[in-house]
């Protein structure tokens, strides 16, 4: 009997967890991630990635075309992604969509999407920078839909807490199944 009570419980609390992870809602937004890396002495390589994670349901062609990078010092630019160029301005780099609309004939980055391969080089660490991207407004043609924010750095993934509870779980459940075992 207690057994059956602590199968019940034990489903009982998997469910929860289950429910609290999946109703943790998703942050939504335009967002500019970046790498860090040094690759010798006093040289860092950025790897940015631009995120249009405007909703695709409610902003359907809000497409980021633009994206305006103001670094703290003058950078080398090591590589843009496809069908994307730049202009630049001592500490600050213009990159701009090339073929205007979404892939697979543009490539304007269209909502719920990314786009990495933006890659510049410093002679400083620069971690966050301030950036502006510049999207298509369908309600407004000629006047586009601007986002200013500051980038953040790409995070490294990490074993989720819960999982480390779930693993927990699990040895315990293993553990009663052999000790059920070696009694009988």
């Amino acid at each position: 009997m207690s057994a059956l009570i602590s199968r019940r419980l034990i489903r009982g609390v998997l469910i929860i967890l289950l429910c609290i992870t999946a109703s943790v809602p998703a942050t939504s937004g335009p967002i500019l991630s970046y790498t860090e890396s040094q690759i010798g002495p006093g040289l860092w390589q950025y790897d940015f990635t631009a995120v249009n994670g405007l909703d695709p349901a409610l902003q359907a062609d809000f497409n980021l075309y633009d994206v305006l990078f103001q670094f703290p010092s003058s950078p080398t630019v090591i590589a843009l992604p496809f069908g994307w160029d730049y202009f630049q301005n001592i500490n600050s780099i213009e990159s701009f969509s090339t073929n205007v609309g979404p892939p697979p004939f543009g490539t304007d980055v269209p909502p719920g999407t990314s786009l990495d391969g933006f890659s510049f080089q410093f002679s400083n660490q620069i971690g966050s920078i301030p950036f502006t991207f510049t999207f298509d407004d369908p309600n407004n043609p000629g006047q586009p839909f601007t986002f200013a924010g500051t980038s953040t750095a790409a995070s490294v993934p990490e074993p989720s807490s819960l999982w480390m509870v779930l693993l927990v779980i699990v040895a315990f459940l293993l553990r009663h199944r052999v000790v059920l075992r070696l009694k009988s």
